[in-house]
């Protein structure tokens, strides 16, 4: 699954994250960041804690869309949701 970051100029791979969180700004502002082996990438900045959160269940959700293809007994593929956009507020 691909994320659009909030600015819509990024897109992160969900396979790639190692670890996405809510986290709060010293400007009282809460983010949402997704860390890699290689670094981290905030794709969305929000108002409430709150909020952040919400946006972290919705993702969740947005990845628990996935279908699994059997055939007979034996799973054959895992197909994961495409896209999700990161919310503005």
């Amino acid at each position: 699954m691909i994320i659009v970051g909030q600015s819509k100029k990024t897109m992160t791979n969900f396979n790639n994250i190692e670890v996405i969180e809510c986290g709060e700004t010293e400007e009282g502002k809460f983010i949402v960041k997704a860390y890699f082996a290689s670094g981290n990438i905030v794709v969305g900045t929000y108002r409430t804690e709150e909020r952040a959160k919400e946006v972290l269940k919705e993702i969740a959700e947005k990845y628990e869309e996935a279908k699994i293809l059997t055939n007979g007994d034996s799973i054959t593929a895992v197909e994961p949701p495409k896209v999700y956009e990161m919310p503005e507020e």
